[in-house]
């Protein structure tokens, strides 16, 4: 590694591991993490941060020129991207990551790529998400979709060797053909609210009542589709309770009921004699 890019980044050794500070955006020393690369810390922890301590980007977004500025995921990866001469800041974490630190970014363009595995998906399109109101242009990119490996840009750059310049250009070329995010469009209550009015009124019928205009305060009469039914004066007694009172459903049989025919020849004999008599008196 160039002493330049040692220099610019403030790393350290201190025997054992290497030293990467914890800036803040105004310079202030937050942290002093200790890294040991994986070949060499076989059953530790590659990284040592101060209990207690807060943890921040590495190197602060401030302090890095260039645009659009990379965010990854580890110290490590910042240091690979400053040897391409990429700019770039690192996340201490998936799980580290403020929304606060989104304003650090204002006004320039972004591109996230963290590690390639469900965690480093996951953040990557939590972290853009954080970004869209403050960066001019975000973009979010997985340097290899098949793998579930935590594959990361230290490991692009130990598989590329000695061709770092291609690597680097591989790198620009699908930054640069990666989609743009776009922030998602708020919903407009009133323009909503219009739209289901007027569905309303041109398909659905319905009855005159009386409602409170939203906009302008007055209540307003809807028009009914058939005319008014004027009132009589009866209606208006039936209504008021002097009219007629009102018929009973049921009404009684006026009418005689049915005589059942003789059967018996007495009673036969007296059904003659009786309708020949009806007929004498009506002949006088």
């Amino acid at each position: 590694m160039d002493t330049s890019h040692i220099e610019a980044l403030g790393l350290g050794f201190d025997g054992e591991r290497i030293t990467f500070p914890i800036r803040a955006g105004s310079g202030e020393l937050l942290d002093v993490l200790r890294y040991k690369p994986s070949k060499r810390a076989e059953g530790e922890r590659k990284l040592l941060a101060s209990k207690g301590r807060p943890r921040g980007l590495f190197p602060a977004p401030e302090s890095v020129d260039g645009d659009p500025i990379w965010v990854l995921e580890g110290e490590a990866d910042a240091v690979s991207a400053r040897e391409l001469g990429i700019a770039a800041t690192a996340v201490p974490s998936v799980k580290k990551w403020d929304e606060s630190w989104s304003e650090r970014f204002a006004g320039r363009g972004v591109v996230v790529m963290l590690d390639c595995d469900d965690e480093g998906r996951e953040a990557a399109q939590r972290i853009s998400e954080s970004l869209l109101p403050h960066a001019a242009a975000v973009k979010v990119l997985d340097l290899d979709s098949a793998r579930e490996d935590g594959y990361d840009l230290s490991d692009f750059l130990l598989e590329a060797g000695e061709e770092r310049d291609e690597a680097r250009r591989v790198l620009l070329t699908m930054a640069l053909k990666a989609p743009r995010l776009e922030p998602s469009k708020a919903v407009d209550g009133a323009a909503l609210l219009d739209e289901i009015v007027g569905f309303y009124r041109r398909f659905v019928l319905m009855s005159p009542v009386r409602r409170r205009s939203s906009r302008c305060g007055s209540s307003t009469r809807m028009r009914s589709m058939w005319p008014r039914r004027r009132r009589t004066s009866t209606s208006r007694a039936r209504r008021s309770g002097q009219g007629r009172p009102e018929r009973s459903r049921c009404r009684p049989n006026s009418s005689p009921p049915r005589s059942t025919p003789p059967t018996s020849p007495t009673q036969r004999s007296s059904a003659r004699l009786g309708s020949s008599r009806r007929r004498c008196s009506s002949t006088r």
